[in-house]
């Protein structure tokens, strides 16, 4: 835990000096960053795989997809293992997706059930994101939540630090 954290203050600290180096992301180079971020969350959840029997399928059932609604400007990471419906979720089964829309609204935050979390970018224009992480209601389930939800969080930090 404290590895990850420090890992994570490291990476801050490197994203930080290099956004305050070169300034606003120009509106070219967002989509590309918040793909660069999906893909940095597939690849640290593959990282802790061992650890999280929910993770067993990580390496050929995680997706990322752009549009995944038809809706423009959207990119999608989604991962699930097992059946997982309404509120039951069955042993060592689990559901995580991270959405981000760009360029974003404030009408975009509220247009879904889950409400979405909404920041501005260097450039003017905004983005939003929404997250989910669920699994088995146990100890381990609560486990393997906390450790992804850190993971996901991380990323996205810095992602919005990139983009100031």
């Amino acid at each position: 835990m404290k590895k990850m954290l420090f890992a994570g203050i490291l990476l801050l600290l490197n994203v930080l000096t290099a956004a305050a180096q070169t300034g606003p992301v120009p509106d070219y180079e967002v989509t590309k960053i918040i793909e660069q971020t999906l893909a940095d969350i597939k690849d640290a959840l593959k990282e802790i795989k061992p650890q999280f029997p929910q993770l067993a399928n990580m390496d050929y059932a995680a997706a990322i997809t752009r549009n995944p609604s038809g809706e423009e400007g959207t990119i999608r990471f989604e991962y699930t293992r097992g059946f997982v419906q309404g509120s039951y979720i069955p042993k060592d089964a689990a559901s995580i997706f991270v959405e981000i829309k760009y360029p974003a609204a404030l009408e975009d935050v509220r247009a879904r059930e889950q409400e979405g979390k909404l920041f501005m970018l260097g450039n003017g224009n905004a983005c939003v994101y929404w997250k989910s992480v669920r699994a088995e209601d146990s100890e381990q389930g609560q486990a393997f939540k906390n450790k992804v939800d850190e993971i996901i969080v991380l990323k996205l930090l810095a992602m919005q630090i990139k983009l100031r």
